[in-house]
């Protein structure tokens, strides 16, 4: 009689235990999931950010490039601009 509730509550501990294991890999899952989620997001509004002062840096670097040109080649020639 006691062997039978020691193996019923070793077996109620048992089970008790995996659904625990499995309620915490979920969290882990879950917790992972979003971890990496918010890395991404990160990363895509860094490359957005960098994207756009690369885009205003060339602009201004092409505009100083022509200024610089119209410089050496005055309206009146031939290659005015």
């Amino acid at each position: 009689m006691t062997y039978q509730i020691i193996k019923n509550v070793a077996k109620k501990n048992y089970y008790w235990q995996i659904k625990n294991r499995l309620v915490f890999l979920k969290m882990n899952i879950f917790a992972g999931i979003q971890f990496i989620v918010s890395i991404l997001i990160f990363g895509i509004i860094n490359y957005y950010l960098m994207l756009k002062r690369f885009k205003k840096e060339t602009q201004i670097k092409k505009s100083i490039q022509i200024k610089k040109i119209s410089r050496l080649y005055p309206k009146g020639t031939i290659l005015g601009i």
